[in-house]
């Protein structure tokens, strides 16, 4: 920046003495007072005059076109930055939730194995045990959603689904394995053009979602029905909600809510991106809006 202006300065100053230098050898060749008032004076006047708008103009527009290229540069250091620092998040976050889940399996394995337990303790620890198989299992499914998006490979399939049994089956699942009071309301024998795999992806990462920043008993709110003529899915929960300036940021890949230091919530940032995605496969509209007083609503509009 320091040389070009240093250059805009000495190109500038180099004309005005060329300027000078060639009034002078004109004097010298007219020796009539009249010569400032000449034709061959305003005519150097004018070159001079002409020559000086565009050294500055010229120093001006480079100086923008620096200024520009200095920015977008600066941008996208930062992007590779932030990037590079998202996924070193996804890369801890993934290794803790792959090993939670195996570490709760393991344990209760054992517990069986070794100890003769009651029937009730024994139902309870194989449902605690296949919830954690669930979770491995929606895990790494996120991950191959994610890379199949990613490389435009959806691999899905639509048909005629009914997906309010399909949410019914996806709730109940849900409550079993959650402290959280899931309430439902679900019309029925809703209808929709659906990849069966994709659908259910959307309902359980959104319930996930809800519950993973829901205080633990507190209810989350799932509904499912027809609206003007359309198919309505909301999901509403009391948690924290989410800052009106990250209501869209939350959409991107491994992107999560708050600051990643004092983070206390599990997740990969996969979840919201995947959702999106999939709304988008089944030609919906995914929105964010406040639950009041507290909490968050995600509302999804499918076209029929």
């Amino acid at each position: 920046m320091s040389f070009l202006f240093w250059w805009t300065f000495l190109l500038y100053k180099k004309t005005k003495i060329n300027f000078s230098n060639e009034i002078k050898i004109h004097e010298l060749n007219n020796v009539s007072e009249a010569y400032k008032t000449s034709e061959a004076f305003l005519t150097l006047n004018k070159k001079y005059e002409r020559e000086k708008i565009m050294i500055i103009t010229e120093g001006l527009v480079f100086t923008l076109l620096l200024v520009i290229l200095v920015f977008r540069v600066k941008k996208s250091v930062e992007q590779e930055i932030n990037f590079s620092r998202q996924q070193q998040n996804f890369i801890l976050s993934i290794t803790h939730e792959l090993k939670s889940p195996l570490s709760s399996i393991k344990l209760m394995s054992e517990t069986l194995k070794k100890h003769e337990l009651k029937p009730e303790i024994k139902d309870k620890l194989i449902t605690n045990s296949l919830y954690e198989v669930d979770r491995l299992q929606n895990l790494v499914e996120n991950v191959l959603l994610a890379a199949k998006i990613d490389n435009d490979a959806y691999g899905f399939s639509k048909q005629k689904l009914n997906i309010s049994d399909l949410s019914k089956q996806i709730v109940e699942r849900c409550r079993t394995a959650s402290t959280n009071k899931i309430i439902a309301e679900i019309d029925e024998n809703i209808i929709l053009e659906a990849d069966k795999s994709g659908f259910t992806s959307i309902i359980i990462n959104l319930l996930e979602n809800a519950i993973k920043y829901s205080p633990e008993n507190s209810p989350v709110y799932f509904s499912l029905t027809y609206f003007e003529e359309n198919i309505l899915m909301t999901v509403k929960d009391v948690g924290l909600g989410i800052a009106e300036e990250e209501k869209l940021k939350v959409f991107d890949k491994f992107y999560r809510v708050g600051n990643e230091e004092v983070r206390a919530t599990k997740g990969t940032g996969l979840g919201l991106y995947i959702v999106n995605e999939l709304v988008k496969f089944h030609k919906g509209n995914i929105e964010i809006y406040d639950n009041a007083p507290v909490g968050s609503i995600f509302s999804i509009n499918f076209q029929v």
